[in-house]
Parts: C-alpha cells; structure tokens; sequence
C-alpha cells in the first residue's frame, strides 16, 4: 500500500491530517523501525490518547492489551507480511471506559514511490456488533438446537425438492435411522413406502407452491412395527430476501391413544344420547301408568339413582374435552417454537405450560375417566332397563287453568273416600288469577296432597277435616292443605319427599306420590313446604309462578 500526497499542498500537514481525521475508523502507519508516522483522531482514542501528536514518533506502548501491544510493537520485519498488496487481518478486544468493543485490523505493507517499503499501515474496524450478532446467532442457534432435540415428537426440514436438511432425535429414531446424520440428503422414497412417500411429496409440492402450511393426520409405522395415527403440520419456510418458500418445517404428533379416546368418547356419548332417549322414553310412559300416575315419579323416584352416573358421565366428558384442550395448547406451543423470536424463552414457556397442564398426566386421567364413564354408562341402562314396564304419556303443553276449578275436580273425584267422615272447608281467594301451568301435573299434585291428607285422617284421631286455603300474592299463588289427621314426627317429616319413602301399610301406597308432587311443584318453578306435628295433623303449602316463560320450558316440560 503506498499513501499518496496530495497534488497541491504538499507542504500543508494540516490539510493532510484533516484529511486523516475523515476516516472514521481507527488509520496508523508504522515506519520501519515501528514508529507512528501518521494517525487519525480514532487512532488516538484506540490508543486511549487525547491527541493524535502523542502517538506521532512512539513505538512503545506498555500500556496496551497484549494482543494490540503485538500487533503495534511489530518484532517481524515488514516483509514477513507477504506481497505488498497483501493483508494481514486481526480480531482484538479492546478496553474502553465504557465497556470492551472488538476491533478487526487489517495491516498493508507501505512502499514508496520507488516501490521500496517503508512501514506498514493499519486500518481497524469496530465489529463489535457483528462479534455479538454471531454470538447470539451461536447461541439461538444452540438452543434451538437443543429445544428442537428435548421435543417428544419428531421435528424434520425439508428443502424445496423434499430432501432432508435437518431434524432431531425422535424423527431419526422414528425413520429407524441410526442418527439425524443418516437422514440428512436423502428422501421420504428412502425410507417409506413409494406410493406413501410419493404422497408426501405431492403434499409438499402444494405447501411450496401456495405458501400455505398444513395440518392434516398421516398413517405411518412406528419403529415397533406398529400402524400409527400421526397429526403432521408442515410449514414453509421463507429466506429473509425471498418471497418463495426456501424449505418447509414439520411437527409430527402420535395421536393414536388420542384417536383412540376420542372415537371411543363418540361411541360413548352416542349410548349415552340413546339411553336418554329410552329415559324420556320409559319417562312418558311413567305419567300414564295409573300405579305412579305421573313423569315425576322418575325425577323424584329415581333422581338419586341415576345422578351419580350421569354425573360420571358428563364429569368425564368435561374432563376429557379439557385434557384435549391442553394437549392440543401445548402441541399449538412446540408448532410455533421455530419461528420463536425468543427460543430460550419460548422454551422456558413450553415447560411451564406443560407443568400447568400436566400434559404427561393427562393421557392416565383420559384412561381412568373413560373407566368411569363406562360405569355410568352401564348403570344408567341398568336403570332404564327397570323402566320399561311403564305406560305411554300422552302428549302435555303450557295452558291457562283455574286453579279453583281443577281443585273442585280432584275433590270430585276423591268424593268417595270423602263422603263419609271428612269435612272440606274451602277458603279460596276470590281475586285467585289463572295459572299457566301443565294442567294434569298440577291436578296430579293436588290429588296426591289432598289423597294423602284423606289417609291421615283416616289412620289418625282427628275430627276429619281437611282445610284447603288459595291466596294471590305478588308473582304467585299459594295453596295450603291443612289436615287435623295423625301428623309426623321430626324423623318422618325429614324423609316424607322421599322417593319409596313411606310409613303407610303394605299395600296401601308406593311412598311415591310425594315425592312426584314434590318435582312438579319444582318443575313449575314453585316451592314446597311441610309443617306437621305428631298427632296434631299437617299443612302443606305450594307456591307456584303465576307466569310462565313457555318459550324457554318448551325443551324442558315438567315430568
């Protein structure tokens, strides 16, 4: 390298050292014997000088780090740097107060006009930032490596005509390959079936061509010779400066078990849709059979026995849709994982999210809560299989009734049992306003009410009396039944709502008329409520809507 002077000027070493000062990275030249000869205002901040007019004629810098010191202090002859328009280039650190930079030098041999060489000169770049751009490079590059390695299901890459670039240990096992090494180069035709592969390849051909990533379930066999369900996700790859994919990314998911769960969970849940149809089924036969005479015999008589395995049932299929919903959160995680901007904490969020899930825990809880969902399954169909000796229900709708009217029926028909020893006395609320209601569940209500105030009195040591008030309030109409009949104890009146539950003689009652009074009331939107004393007689009070919202009771009658 030879400096050249400036055509005019020669004599103006000013005009030359602005001309240095221009350069904005660090410029010295050495002559021969290692002296500075010329230098730039960022030489002289490298050298941690004030001025360029110190470094002029020195050759001895102790104070510098060994590797710049070696470099300055050259001990070499210059023709050891090799042909005059050759360079010699070198990364040091150097200290600076506010902090360490890396510094690339490159050193040229001088030569005069004569071609002689005179000294050498030296231009240092800052390349600090490309020094920790490759670093962290490096180190992304580590720890993808390292996250894509630790993924429990096979990740590979593929370049534009559907050759392996790279992939971790799972994908190389699953392939039987020795090492990813042993993958790398070749193609699908190397290691599956042709028409399998050929199928593969025509799929990527689309992802290259459209840009578009794809999730689809793939047949495959696992390296225990076995047919595996896969779920595959290929996305493209694009080039920083390329709007065509340069290659494609795939996650592959054994859902077999998954599969598996989720058909027998579909299996299950359509026996459970066609036992409840049996249920309503054998329901509507319930309310006309004249020994239970209402639905609500089903609800009140046997809700006990079919909540614990309806609620194994839905409980398990609540379950299993959540575990679904983690596995597939935390499957959605690792696809995102190569075009993370931040891998080691995207690592970081994948661990958490699978101790969050207990995504290892969930494929053991979908087996134990299938357990239980069979169980529940089987009891229900048990119970409906005791229901079928039950008559046909005719059809039931929302009416307008006069509830004064409807108890003056039910007495009507009760008159029998009535005429000889019992008193009716009516206190019935003049300004009573029309109920809507299911007519012949309410009646059926009544008549179970005033039939078993009959019983009462008839086993007990009243006069015979049975009292029967309405009053109009607010919302509702209540309806009290007194009786002066043989009343309850505590332990009696604690069970009275009971399905089955009675203390009448055998053959006298079924302990169910209650207990379906009881769920058309609820049905109805009303309350309930006893007060009895033992040998004082009884009062129950209903309490029912006067408004219905029959739009919404449509899909949900009363029994």
């Amino acid at each position: 390298m030879s400096i050249p002077k400036p055509a005019t000027n020669e004599n103006n070493p000013f005009l030359w050292q602005k001309v240095l000062d221009t350069i904005p990275d660090p410029f010295f030249a050495q002559d021969s014997d290692g002296a500075i000869i010329a230098a730039n205002d960022s030489a002289a901040k490298l050298f941690g000088v004030d001025r360029v007019a110190q470094l002029i004629g020195n050759s001895s810098f102790p104070y510098l780090v060994p590797e710049l010191r070696a470099l300055v202090e050259r001990t070499e002859p210059v023709e050891s740097l090799g042909e005059a328009d050759s360079s010699q280039s070198s990364e040091i650190a150097v200290q600076f107060p506010d902090g360490t930079r890396t510094f690339e030098f490159k050193q040229n041999r001088l030569i005069d006009d004569t071609g002689n060489m005179i000294g050498t000169a030296t231009l240092a770049k800052d390349i600090t930032k490309n020094v920790e751009d490759k670093l962290q490079i490096e180190l992304e590059r580590e720890q993808l490596k390292t996250l894509i390695d630790n993924i429990p299901d096979p990740v590979f890459f593929k370049d534009t005509e559907s050759r392996y670039l790279n992939g971790n240990a799972m994908f190389a096992t699953c392939l039987r390959a020795n090492s990813i090494e042993d993958v790398v180069g070749k193609t699908d035709f190397d290691f599956f079936d042709y028409d399998l592969a050929r199928s593969f390849r025509e799929d990527e051909k689309k992802i290259m061509e459209s840009g578009v990533g794809v999730t689809q379930e793939e047949i495959n066999i696992s390296p225990d010779d076995k047919v595996r369900d896969y779920q595959t996700t290929k996305t493209p790859i694009f080039g920083s400066d390329s709007d065509s994919p340069i290659g494609l990314v795939g996650i592959a998911r054994d859902i077999t078990e998954l599969k598996t769960a989720r058909e027998e969970l579909r299996t299950r849940a359509t026996e459970l849709s066609k036992t409840l149809d049996k249920l309503k089924y054998a329901q509507s036969q319930l309310v006309q059979s004249e020994k239970m005479a209402s639905l609500g015999v089903l609800t009140a008589g046997i809700a006990h026995e079919i909540n614990n395995p309806i609620n194994f049932v839905y409980a398990g299929v609540h379950s299993i849709a959540k575990d679904f919903e983690d596995v597939r959160a935390v499957f959605k995680k690792t696809e995102q994982l190569p075009e993370a901007e931040n891998p080691k904490l995207a690592i970081e969020e994948l661990d958490q999210l699978k101790k969050e899930v207990g995504f290892h825990e969930a494929f053991t809880a979908i087996d134990e809560t299938l357990v239980d969902i069979r169980l529940g399954a089987k009891r229900i169909t048990e119970i409906v299989s005791g229901l079928s000796k039950f008559s046909r229900l005719g059809q039931e709708s929302w009416d307008v009734t006069n509830l004064h009217e409807d108890i003056e029926g039910v007495l009507v028909l009760l008159k029998n049992k009535t005429k000889n020893n019992i008193r009716i006395e009516r206190d019935f609320d003049p300004n009573l306003p029309a109920l809507v209601c299911f007519p012949s569940k309410l009646n059926q209500a009544l008549m179970n009410l005033i039939s078993n105030a009959i019983d009462a009195i008839d086993d007990g040591p009243g006069k015979g009396c049975i009292r029967i008030t309405t009053q109009a309030k607010e919302k509702t109409v209540v309806v009290s039944i007194a009786d002066d009949g043989m009343g309850m104890e505590d332990n009696v009146k604690a069970k009275v709502f009971d399905p089955f539950f009675t203390t009448k003689r055998v053959g006298k009652g079924t302990g169910l008329g209650l207990a379906i009074t009881y769920s058309i009331i609820q049905d109805h939107g009303g309350r309930i409520s006893l007060e009895s004393e033992s040998g004082k007689g009884s009062v129950f009070t209903l309490e029912i809507p006067i408004e219905q919202n029959t739009e919404e009771s449509q899909n949900s009658k009363p029994l």
